[in-house]
């Protein structure tokens, strides 16, 4: 029977994965086709090719795929999303009924959100100054994904993240590869819509942006995994094969999540969310399950062993009683006549400790009557003795008398 459900769990496994391959390779055909199409649209708008490309597309999709593996609870919030662009992460939240407002730098970048998306209000400001955002009041969540790093004083953002946020903000950033708390800054192109405003950016260290989140918010977490995608490591104590862009995701939060996918320090080493988290997830459910299995079998069998011990134990041990032609039954009505005696002899004990109480009593009593006898017979004997020297006196008297009257006569 266990062997029957490992190989029909095997079986699906392999079925989910076959799946799994076939939905990510469809969905890479869907973002080329898209791709394209909006090359072809914006032909008159060379700075917004990157936006558009099919790498930058696989990066989304992969950023997004991890930020739904988070778990964090998102539907229904009021979300504010910092440099939002044309608007790739805007339809994860209005697919989960949030109200979202969108925040970029480049009036380009909003038009284009804005036919996409009509019902988003768009708001255009340099988030290199953006304390004008606190006009717009609180938010549940705040959406900062690829912008940090283009800014050249990212606590900036980061303080006015902190004043807007009642609720938790996710943030995905370029970091240097420096292991202490430092800034790096670089000069980047700024007639490209994917890069910094100004020309100039920054590069801030994991700890850097861990610390910095910390002065702003009370909680702060690093995934305990990273997207499927090379600008995302996992191992940060060597980073020899990691492309010139490394990334790194953190989440902030005005109250503690407990969530399995958040860790509360800086970790060395991140586990990869794989190949697309549908795949991954059934692999890693049909691999615990199969564990569980495998452990479960091994506990059968473990237990199966010692019944069969225990068996043979018990076995030897009637073989003896029988051997010895004592039968449980016996056992067990000599064990109840035994308990029977016992009883018959512990209601004896106390009656007989019943018949010593009330003797002792009586003898208490007698005891009493006996001392004060004594005492009356004590005085009684003092008078006979006076009665006694009394009568004796008399008869000495009267024989001294009787000899006077002999003498006499």
């Amino acid at each position: 029977m266990i062997l029957e459900a490992v190989l029909f769990g095997r079986a699906k496994n392999y079925i989910d994965t076959w799946w799994s391959h076939q939905c990510y390779k469809n969905m890479t055909a869907i973002w080329q086709a898209k791709a394209e199409l909006s090359r072809s649209r914006l032909d008159s708008q060379p700075d917004m090719d990157n936006f558009f490309s099919v790498h930058y597309q696989e990066h989304n999709e992969a950023r997004l795929e991890h930020l739904q593996s988070l778990g964090l609870p998102i539907s229904g919030c009021r979300v504010l999303e910092l440099g939002s662009g044309p608007g790739d992460h805007t339809a994860f939240y209005l697919s989960r009924g949030c109200q979202v407002v969108a925040v970029d730098a480049r009036k380009r970048c909003l038009e284009i959100l804005a036919q996409r998306f009509p019902t988003v209000r768009c708001v255009l400001c340099d988030l290199n100054t953006p304390d004008s955002l606190l006009e717009l009041d609180m938010f549940d969540v705040v959406h900062c994904y690829g912008i940090l790093y283009h800014l050249e004083e990212p606590e900036r953002l980061i303080r006015l993240m902190g004043a807007a946020c009642s609720g938790f903000a996710i943030v995905e950033t370029c970091v240097c590869r420096a292991k202490e708390s430092t800034l790096e800054f670089v000069d980047e192109i700024r007639e490209d819509c994917t890069q910094s405003l100004t020309g100039r950016a920054s590069r801030p260290s994991r700890k850097w942006v861990f610390e910095t989140l910390g002065r702003y918010f009370p909680y702060v977490y690093q995934t305990k995994r990273q997207p499927s995608h090379p600008e995302f490591p996992t191992d940060w104590n060597d980073l020899g094969d990691a492309p010139a862009l490394i990334r790194s995701i953190f989440v902030s939060s005005k109250h503690p999540l407990l969530l399995p996918s958040l860790s509360a320090e800086l970790l060395d080493v991140q586990g990869s969310l794989g190949l697309g988290h549908g795949f991954r997830a059934l692999e890693h459910t049909a691999a615990e399950r199969l564990a569980a299995m495998r452990e479960k079998d091994e506990e059968i069998s473990r237990l199966a062993a010692e019944l069969d011990a225990r068996g043979a134990v018990l076995n030897g041990v009637l073989g003896q009683l029988e051997a010895a032609g004592v039968s449980i039954h016996e056992k067990d009505l000599r064990a109840d006549a035994l308990e029977q005696a016992a009883a018959e002899r512990l209601a004896a004990m106390r009656e007989k400790d019943e018949e010593i109480l009330r003797l002792s009593a009586e003898l208490d009593a007698r005891e009493t009557v006996l001392r004060s006898t004594l005492g009356q017979l004590q005085s009684t004997g003092k008078s006979i003795r006076e009665k006694d020297d009394l009568v004796s006196g008399l008869e000495r008297g009267a024989a001294e008398r009787n000899a006077a009257f002999r003498e006499k006569g």
